[in-house]
């Protein structure tokens, strides 16, 4: 018999308790590096406004707790979708349509800038600099 510790969910956390060990400096340093760069932490700032906004415009369209319409806005912007929740009232429908086109925008901009500083400062790693202060400028 499987040792209620090592079930699927306690597994599942020792795995990423290894995972987050092993990678956790390198993780810091590129949240450093990202936290330096002014256009990210614009389209953070964005991000953020845009969910807390968005949160409270669908309390009081919809009537939900903060607590669901702020996880309905961050599973609407990130296009999980589970269905679970979903706006009723005819303005809730047509901010949805708006708050979707503006939100997906400025998120999807936000994981690009994302991903072009990670794939720098995994380079600048592989080249051997130690420095990666010269990466918050952005290659052109």
């Amino acid at each position: 018999m499987i040792d209620p510790a090592f079930d699927s969910i306690g597994l599942m956390t020792i795995v990423w308790l290894i995972v987050l060990w092993i990678f956790g400096r390198s993780l810091w340093k590129l949240v450093r590096l990202l936290l330096r760069d002014p256009q990210f932490v614009r389209l953070f700032g964005l991000v953020l406004l845009l969910l807390i906004s968005g949160a409270y415009i669908y309390r009081r369209l919809e009537g939900w707790s903060y607590l669901d319409a702020f996880y309905f806005t961050v599973i609407t912007l990130t296009t999980v979708g589970y269905g679970d929740f979903s706006p009723h009232t005819d303005l809730g429908k047509i901010f949805s349509m708006l708050y979707i086109l503006l939100g997906l925008g400025v998120l999807g901009s936000m994981i690009a800038l994302i991903s072009e500083k990670s794939h720098l400062w995994m380079d600048a790693l592989r080249s051997g600099r130690r420095r990666t202060s010269d990466l918050t400028a952005r290659k052109e």
